[in-house]
């Protein structure tokens, strides 16, 4: 149940979190970020968990450097590949 929540809700914050982004509105995209903090670490690798919090720190403070956009690529990736792999779950569940 926890999971078709999450199946929900991700991409709706995930599409929230990268309009805030093409906005440059870093701080309001850390806030989206740290609601999909409160649940990704239950069901990712501890990389995507340090690269999200790491990511969500840099936004926190307006950085807008290589590196934080690095870090935004990789987690954009990683939680593609969770929302992907989780569709596949729920469907075959």
């Amino acid at each position: 149940q926890m999971l078709e929540m999450l199946a929900e809700s991700l991409p709706e914050e995930t599409t929230q979190f990268n309009a805030l982004m093409a906005e440059n509105k870093l701080q309001e995209a850390a806030r989206v970020l740290h609601k999909i903090k409160g649940v990704i670490p239950l069901f990712c690798d501890e990389a995507t968990v340090r690269i999200l919090q790491q990511l969500e720190v840099m936004l926190q403070q307006n950085e807008d450097t290589p590196e934080m956009r690095e870090k935004l690529a990789a987690l954009l990736e990683r939680l593609d590949q969770f929302k992907s792999e989780l569709t596949q779950w729920l469907a075959n569940s």
